[in-house]
């Protein structure tokens, strides 16, 4: 059982709130087949999500010194099949609603850049009920950097503490709540195994918004 209430809950956005694995997967396969690089495994895409695109292309294609074009054409096909592909999970709307309702206060923390960021915020309509929004733009160093998270706080007003949590599905977001010195919660339905989120420790782990939702808020 966790503390009732939290002091705050900060979220990640991709594989946590917004089922939008198809949609990075297939833009990610689309930009590689405009420009003519060779065929990515999903696998290989998945291991990265959480990262900024600046640090997933310079992984996917080494050989390359700037990744500019790759990241506009990205962005373009990320655009165009946002609301085409991309949906709330389960329970993701609920949860931010009953959070704000019992005066919680709540923060996005995301590696995506602000423009991208906000379609899914969009897509949920959850942006009236967040405090702060901590995009990729917003930090130098992306997570597992632990960067955005003291960002969220200090705009919070609320310093880091084990009754603070953060959300998020991949290692990447475990590392920055383990760095920033608040508790990580690891959601087991996003796309990253079990046993890899597993083997980066995190505090607490859910198998879905609902079950979080009543062990947050009863």
């Amino acid at each position: 059982m966790l503390p009732h209430p939290p002091r705050a809950v900060l979220f990640d956005l991709d594989g946590t709130l917004l089922n939008s694995i198809a949609l990075i997967q297939r833009s990610f396969r689309m930009t590689f087949e405009k420009h003519g690089l060779p065929e990515i495994e999903e696998n290989a895409v998945r291991d990265l999500i959480g990262r900024t695109l600046k640090e997933t292309f310079a992984v996917l294609v080494p050989n390359r010194s700037e990744h500019a074009d790759l990241i506009e054409s990205y962005r373009g096909f990320d655009r165009a099949l946002h609301d085409e592909l991309a949906s709330p999970y389960e329970g993701a709307v609920e949860i931010i609603k009953r959070l704000d309702h019992a005066g919680v206060p709540i923060a996005l923390v995301t590696s995506k850049m602000r423009p991208g960021a906000e379609l899914g915020l969009r897509l949920l309509d959850i942006e009236a009920e967040l405090q702060v929004t901590v995009c990729g733009d917003d930090v130098v160093n992306g997570k597992p950097h632990p960067e955005g998270v003291f960002s969220a706080l200090n705009q919070l007003g609320i310093e880091a503490s084990k009754e603070v949590y953060f959300l998020g599905d991949s290692p990447h977001d475990i590392g920055a709540a383990e760095r920033a010195g608040v508790s990580s919660i690891a959601a087991a339905w996003g796309p990253y195994p079990d046993a890899a989120l597993a083997s980066h420790s995190p505090d607490h782990t859910f198998q879905s918004l609902p079950e979080l939702q009543q062990a947050l808020l009863g």
